[in-house]
Order: structure tokens, then C-alpha cells, then sequence
């Protein structure tokens, strides 16, 4: 593994990694989720690894070694949900220049599913294959009002304010859904896994106003018909989520996404819902499943079957 940094446009360094395999035959790069960092998906990095697969990943900015001056949470005082696009698409041009004879595959978690999603549709030709883990549909009237809530906030108290109260309004019904097994069991059933989640210090810090209007914005642009129609028709995706993922609506909204893309003419689109897991199905109790469910698809291409 080699750790490295890549100028953005506005000059800054973003912290990434490259996890090479031995018997190279394609390019993964992860997004992941929020409130989190790269470091999580170790275990899932060498298990790709093992089978041919590169992997790229980078922490957001404000997470991980990008959280800037102690700020987590935190992408930039206007339009940060668009730096973090470009931030992530950063490593997408990397990838072409340097491994451009191989497939390049894409996988986003959570956030980092409506970040792969709209880059999915923002540079189309980038991608051979994506997998979409932990997404959601548009929250339609709640988002519409947290956007409200959001720039007030914003206005009051600045972008970068640490805003408890956008946290707690964007996920305190999550752990609602799991009464008395703790505030962040939605996350996954494997207790040993969601214990490390709560002692990690990069991970489930609540994050800055200006964030909360940005989170809004990546769900609601990553699923609106008019992007999902510039995504490659011939782009083979597979979409996975927990069937008790309340990010995903307890699949509702799962369902929702994969019909939005069908809707938009992508021909390969598949859906898989695992019973009774939860949001971090990389962390899951069924996490082996998940695992080789992902190699089989990247596995498998239309001109090889």
C-alpha cells in the first residue's frame, strides 16, 4: 500500500491510497460513506486484492487525514457537495492516466453512493461497472424543508458550525427503527463491528451545517431522472443494501433507485436486498456473502459470457 496526495483545482492536497494486486486485471476505486474514513475497508481492500483487483481510495475532505485543521464534516463554505465530486473524480482521472489499459470499476457506500452516482453521470465514460451500497431515494418534502432549516442554520451560525441539530434531525429516527441496542445499531447487527465504529475517533463525529445542505443536495441531484438518463446506457451496475437499512427506507427506497435507473435506459441493472441487514453490509454479519455477491458481478463481463 502507498500512501499519496493529489492537487485539486483550487490547490489543495487530497490524501488518498493505492492497494496494488499482484496478478492485476482491473481498477476499483472506493467512495466511501460519512462520518467515516478509507482505513474502514481494509479487510474488503485485500480481499479484492486477492482476486486481481487495485483498489484506489480516498478520505473525503473533512474526513479522515482530509479533515483540514481539526475540521470534520466539513467540504467547503458553498457548494461542497460539488468538491466532493470533483475531489472523488480526482481520483477517477488519476486512474485513467495511470492503469488505462485495465477496466475501471467504481464502488460508493452510503455518501459515498450519491457521490459515485452522480459522477456515474457526470463523466459517463469513465466507468466500465459500479457498485451502489447503502443508497436512498429522494426524501422529497424533507428535504425540501431541511434545505430551509439548513441555510438558516448556515446563516446564523456559519458553515463550518458543528450542527447537532442537523445531526439529530438527519438521524435520530434510524435508531428508533432498533430500540435498545444503542444509537448507532442501525448500522450494522455485528456488535463487535459497530463497537469499533464508536471508538474510532474519525468516525461518527457530527458534522458542520454547510454539510447537512450538501448531504441534501448529493441525494436529491443523484436521484433525479435528469441525471440518471446521462449515465451510460451500457454501464452494468449492481445496487446492494441492507433490507434494514433505513437509509435505504428499509428498502422501499432501495427499489425506488433501482427502478429510477431502469427508468432512465441503463439495460444492466441488478438488486440485491440481504434480509435483515443492516446499513454497513461490508461490516455485516453476512459480510462474507456481500464479499463474493461483489466479486461475481466485477467477475463476470457481457463479452466474456
Amino acid at each position: 500500500m502507498t500512501e499519496r496526495f493529489i492537487e485539486l483545482s483550487g490547490g489543495e492536497k487530497l490524501f488518498f491510497c493505492v492497494y496494488p494486486a499482484e496478478d492485476e486485471k482491473a481498477v476499483v476505486h472506493i467512495n466511501h460513506g460519512m462520518a467515516e474514513h478509507s482505513k474502514r475497508y481494509e479487510n474488503f481492500i485485500s480481499f479484492l486484492n486477492k482476486y486481481g483487483y487495485t483498489v484506489y481510495i480516498q478520505d473525503h475532505p473533512g474526513h479522515g487525514k482530509n479533515a483540514k485543521d481539526g475540521k470534520k464534516g466539513f467540504f467547503k463554505s458553498e457548494d461542497g457537495w460539488l468538491y466532493a465530486i470533483e475531489a472523488s473524480h480526482s481520483i477517477d482521472s488519476l486512474i485513467k492516466k495511470e492503469k488505462s489499459g485495465l477496466k475501471h470499476i467504481v464502488i460508493g457506500h452510503s455518501m459515498g453512493s450519491f457521490i459515485t452516482r452522480l459522477c456515474l453521470s457526470y463523466y459517463p465514460e469513465d466507468y466500465d461497472k459500479a457498485v451502489i451500497i447503502g443508497t436512498g431515494y429522494s426524501q422529497g418534502l424533507l428535504s425540501f424543508f431541511g434545505r430551509i432549516i439548513a441555510r438558516q442554520r448556515i446563516k446564523k451560525y456559519g458553515p463550518d458550525y458543528v450542527d447537532s441539530f442537523m445531526n439529530n434531525m438527519a438521524f435520530s429516527s434510524y435508531s428508533k427503527h432498533f430500540k435498545g441496542e444503542g444509537s448507532n445499531a442501525w448500522l450494522s447487527r455485528d456488535k463487535s463491528e459497530v463497537e469499533k465504529y464508536e471508538n474510532d475517533d474519525f468516525c461518527g463525529f457530527v458534522c458542520t451545517s454547510s454539510f447537512y445542505l450538501d448531504l441534501i443536495e448529493l441525494i436529491e441531484n443523484a436521484n433525479s431522472i435528469e441525471n440518471a438518463r446521462k449515465v451510460r446506457k451500457d454501464l452494468s451496475m449492481l445496487i446492494l443494501s441492507g433490507s434494514e437499512d433505513p437509509v435505504g427506507a428499509y428498502s422501499k427506497g432501495v427499489k425506488k433507485v433501482e427502478k429510477l435507473y431502469k427508468d432512465a435506459g441503463v439495460k444492466d441493472v441488478r438488486c440485491r436486498l440481504y434480509p435483515g441487514a443492516r446499513h454497513e453490509i461490508l461490516n455485516e454479519t453476512n459480510r462474507s456473502e456481500v464479499y463474493n455477491d461483489i466479486l461475481n458481478f466485477l467477475a463476470g463481463w457481457p463479452d466474456e459470457q
